[in-house]
């Protein structure tokens, strides 16, 4: 069966939680985003994360020594699929820059301009993200070590367990 409308809202809407939920440090609400067995892909940093390894990258949503205000902004969604199981792919721009104690620390700026391709699988009536590639067009040089470095960390702590 085609997807109908409402699965086309409520996949954007699941678009939209990732989004909130990142920016509002919520590792519950981030994690609810994705089935059990999901899989994020990395593409610039050629990283494939699953398991503990992916819900390690929760911890990072909370990163008390990070406190600078972001505002992922997902657009431009183009949705395929049937049934319970659907393809997203979608533009994102991450504009980071302030604190949440003093907003005029740091001017707001571009940090990522990029693509997700996404496979998604509806679980228990509810639409969830089963495969999430994130394509880099642009990416400040920081950020980008910062992620580089954080799952090289993650995957070393898995690794050891």
């Amino acid at each position: 069966m085609p997807l109908t409308g409402d699965d086309r809202s409520e996949i954007i809407v699941l678009a939209g939680r990732y989004s909130q939920s990142l920016d509002l440090r919520d590792p519950d609400g981030w994690r609810s985003c994705f089935t059990d067995d999901a899989v994020m892909e990395m593409e610039l940093q050629e990283l494939w994360i699953t398991g503990d390894a992916l819900w390690g990258l929760a911890s990072g949503v909370t990163d008390n020594d990070d406190d600078r205000v972001s505002r992922h902004q997902p657009s431009n969604f183009v949705i395929d699929g049937d049934g319970d199981e659907a393809t997203m792919r979608s533009y994102c721009t991450v504009v980071s820059g302030g604190s949440r104690d003093n907003p005029f620390v740091e001017p707001a700026r571009i940090t990522f301009q990029g693509r997700y391709e996404d496979r998604l699988r509806r679980v228990d009536g509810a639409w969830k993200i089963a495969h999430r590639k994130i394509i880099t067009d642009w990416i400040d040089s920081d950020i980008n070590a910062e992620v580089t470095s954080a799952q090289s960390e993650s995957s070393v702590s898995e690794a050891a367990s």
